[in-house]
């Protein structure tokens, strides 16, 4: 994602909760904040749902463990973090980037699918951010080897709708 686009979407953050859930990112997704904050998952998304008035001792230990700015998080207002070391991007595991490329390649390999090597990049990204997202520990080596297996047959299963109506998919014409 673009700088620009990356940016656009933080300024259409209107609640906590969709601020929240962003941070979250900085650590590894919601199930690892929950551990970090010390409450159970379930918790954490009742803070987030926006059913309930967030209290600050929340926003503040949300922002202690991801490194926003209270601030940003309480409003939406100033910058996301307070360490500009911090915003200037996230690092990321090259050799995982590289396992979802090949996983994207075979199941559309599998699937009589012709990818291009550009849009393989775009696929193996998203998947990878499904991937980030459904971690509890994105540095657990089995955990990563136990999922893997689950959005290979997420994505067999939407390309197969995909294929099943024409017309459907994300590329489809307008």
């Amino acid at each position: 994602m673009s700088l620009y686009r990356w940016r656009a979407r933080l300024c259409a953050m209107k609640t906590v909760g969709e601020r929240v859930k962003e941070a979250a990112k900085a650590v590894g997704g919601l199930n690892a904040l929950a551990k970090i904050v010390g409450m159970p998952r379930r918790t954490l998304g009742d803070q987030i749902s926006g059913k309930f008035e967030v209290k600050l001792s929340f926003i503040v230990d949300v922002a202690r463990a991801t490194g926003v700015t209270v601030n940003w998080l309480a409003t939406g207002e100033g910058k996301m973090f307070a360490d500009p070391a911090r915003s200037a991007g996230k690092s990321f595991d090259a050799a995982l980037l590289e396992k979802c490329a090949r996983v994207v390649t075979a199941v559309h390999r599998e699937a009589n699918i012709k990818l291009p090597p550009e849009k393989v990049s775009v696929e193996a990204a998203e998947l990878y951010n499904e991937l980030m997202e459904r971690l509890a520990d994105p540095s657990d080596q089995e955990e990563i080897e136990a999922a893997l297996p689950q959005l290979r047959h997420l994505l067999r299963k939407r390309l197969a709708a995909a294929a099943a109506e024409p017309g459907s998919g994300k590329h489809s014409a307008s």
